[in-house]
């Protein structure tokens, strides 16, 4: 009953993601809900499996959304601040999960999303639903880490993953990013961002699960090494995954991008398949990010996550890519300055041992990988005869009770040895092991829509205080005059829907005029167009913690 009559309102709405984000809220409160949680949300997982094979229409449309809203918030609400925490009170962790388990949530949003992109509409509503699916994965995977053996391969033996990759690799974006137009100005390049880091948390637990399971083939990295028109699709999925990690913000998202370029350089037939113009590119970044990351005490323990993923893609990058076989080497002065300015930057004996935030463990971690990759037979080459040098400038910056260090350091660097190959296979499966999803908070997964809704004007939207006020507790804020529920999520839409603002309305987005060459290209021409790689553009500007 409060399903068809929530629709029946929907239908009527132009604000369509508001309502439903307001119906949805009110849904999760209700005793009838949350006593009989099991019952209701395997409703919604129905309603949602047959809502999937129907024909789309206004009505369709509407109840669809509501019921994505619905999960969606529903896996966001449990234990999450910003949702009050719903569940709290009612339904355990445990029986939460074992809920979502049992009712096949990951199966039924897999198919949800497979007949979603077979049957895409070029209308405001084909990314916005992916989104809410592909979100819905991302949320249950932050609670789980690891699916079962049942859940992946419900996952994995569907066709979503050659859907995703036919799809993606359709997309005109795939081999030409166009860098003059906002990503938010394009459905189509929203679209293909979507189904790309649904790949990547794929390809994750694809390389979790190959742990236990040696055996275990990975539909993602071989379905797209197939090659099309002449061009291995690998190549540009590489390019596309240079392009967005020279933009990214994310770290979750950062992370899951360079475990699939750890599985690119770390296989043989396929470590120099990427185009050296990607591959430079992509130095380039490495560099540049492990300079900017802070990695003292008082920082997030992200940093040294990311700059520990940073350097276990810069080794096998340095040895087995087509780096190795440049001549003369591609900023061999670059690549170990940065090297030993982290040894030196992480040596724990720097820091107040009694330091709470101190965490040597990972200091050491960092230490030994960047000692790694100076120990790399070509570098360890162009480095030779540069220690005194690294010794001079260090003693213009750093007092005479540091020099010391510094030149144990230095040395410690110098005597080093490359690890055993027993350590090498050790640490490749503890850099398997990390779950990319556990390594920040929920809300930094979305961190690139977010940045985009905090860097437009302020709208009216913006105004209402109760958020902050009630410590982010929506429930606590009583008003006579109007519903709390309605003001809270009018205000606070995009936050949790994790939706960018131009996106809230119900209305389309008028199509922004492109210039259209009317010059035909001749065979040579075209592909050369499909091997060019896009230029690298600046540097993001570091952001304020």
């Amino acid at each position: 009953m409060y399903l068809k009559t929530a629709v029946d309102h929907l239908v009527t709405e132009l604000e369509i993601y508001h309502v439903c984000l307001v119906l949805a809220l009110d849904l999760l409160r209700l005793n009838l809900f949350t006593k009989n949680f099991g019952l209701c949300l395997g409703k919604i997982l129905s309603l949602l499996k047959v809502l999937s094979d129907a024909e789309t229409d206004a009505e369709v449309e509407s109840f669809k959304t509501l019921l994505l809203v619905t999960l969606l918030l529903t896996l966001k609400a449990k234990d999450d601040p910003a949702m009050g925490a719903i569940f709290s009170d009612h339904i355990s962790d445990k029986e939460f999960v074992n809920t979502m388990r049992s009712l096949g949530i990951v199966q039924v949003v897999g198919n949800i999303i497979h007949k979603h992109i077979v049957s895409l509409p070029s209308s405001h509503a084909a990314y916005v639903l992916l989104k809410f699916n592909c979100d819905s994965i991302f949320q249950y995977l932050y609670k789980v880490v690891l699916l079962t053996d049942s859940e992946f391969d419900s996952l994995t033996l569907s066709p979503l993953i050659p859907t995703l990759i036919a799809d993606l690799t359709s997309n005109d974006n795939f081999n030409e990013y166009d860098v003059t137009y906002d990503d938010f100005e394009d459905e189509d390049k929203l679209v293909a961002y979507e189904e790309f880091k649904l790949l990547l948390l794929i390809n994750e637990q694809y390389l979790m699960k190959s742990i236990s399971c040696t055996q275990l083939k990975n539909k993602v990295f071989d379905g797209l090494l197939v090659n099309r028109q002449g061009t291995n699709i690998l190549c540009g999925f590489t390019n596309l995954l240079v392009y967005h990690l020279n933009r990214e913000e994310s770290s979750i998202i950062k992370i899951l991008m360079l475990k699939f370029l750890y599985l690119v350089f770390t296989t043989s037939y396929t470590a120099k398949i990427p185009y050296l113009n990607d591959v430079k590119i992509l130095l380039d970044i490495i560099l540049r990010e492990l300079n900017d990351l802070d990695y003292l005490p008082e920082e997030p323990k992200e940093n040294c996550i990311l700059a520990l993923t940073y350097l276990k893609v810069l080794n096998p990058l340095l040895v087995f890519s087509q780096l190795a076989e440049l001549s003369p080497p591609y900023k061999p002065n670059e690549i170990i300055e940065t090297l030993r300015n982290i040894v030196i930057n992480c040596d724990s004996s720097a820091f107040d041992a009694q330091d709470p935030y101190l965490n040597t463990k990972d200091l050491a971690a960092i230490v030994k990988s960047a000692t790694k990759c100076l120990n790399i037979p070509w570098v360890k080459k162009c480095a030779v005869g540069t220690k005194v040098n690294l010794l001079l400038v260090s003693s213009r910056n750093t007092s005479s009770d540091s020099l010391s260090s510094v030149a144990s350091t230095v040395s410690k660097i110098g005597n080093l040895k490359l690890a055993s190959d027993h350590s090498a296979s050790t640490d490749s499966l503890s850099f398997t092991r990390v779950a990319s999803v556990r390594a920040s908070n929920r809300d930094d997964y979305n961190l690139h829509t977010k940045s985009h809704n905090d860097n437009l004007a302020d709208s009216p939207l913006d105004s209402g205080s109760m958020f902050s006020s009630n410590n982010g507790n929506v429930f606590l804020q009583k008003s006579a005059n109007e519903d709390p529920f309605a003001t809270f999520a009018a205000a606070h839409a995009e936050q949790l829907l994790d939706l960018p603002k131009e996106y809230l309305g119900g209305k389309h987005l008028p199509p922004l005029p492109r210039e259209k060459s009317t010059e035909k290209l001749n065979a040579r021409q075209q592909k050369a167009r499909l091997k060019k790689a896009p230029p690298p553009p600046p540097p993001p500007p570091r952001r304020k913690r």
